[in-house]
């Protein structure tokens, strides 16, 4: 695992779930504002935004994700995106 998969996930024993990964955003936001400057804490925030957008996409075939998935999907991918673009 990299840097990055390690700080882009939630601490966790078993399957993280909302408030796991709610409260690693708060985390990384922490830093954010510690750090406004931080590439790296901003690249760490848009990893776990993009895998809490495959959490909310499933593993399932892309036929078999309903339209709210594919939703919650897109609305938490556009958040890195937000961080990325910044």
């Amino acid at each position: 695992m990299g840097f990055y998969d390690d700080t882009g996930m939630p601490i966790f024993v078993g399957a993280p779930n909302d408030s796991d990964y709610n409260q690693h955003i708060a985390r990384l936001k922490k830093w954010i504002t510690a750090y406004p400057d931080s590439t790296t804490a901003r690249l760490s925030l848009a990893h776990l935004y993009l895998n809490y957008a495959s959490v909310a996409r499933g593993s399932g075939f892309a036929d078999t994700v309903s339209d709210s998935q594919w939703k919650l999907f897109f609305s938490r991918a556009a958040q890195a995106e937000v961080l990325l673009v910044a």
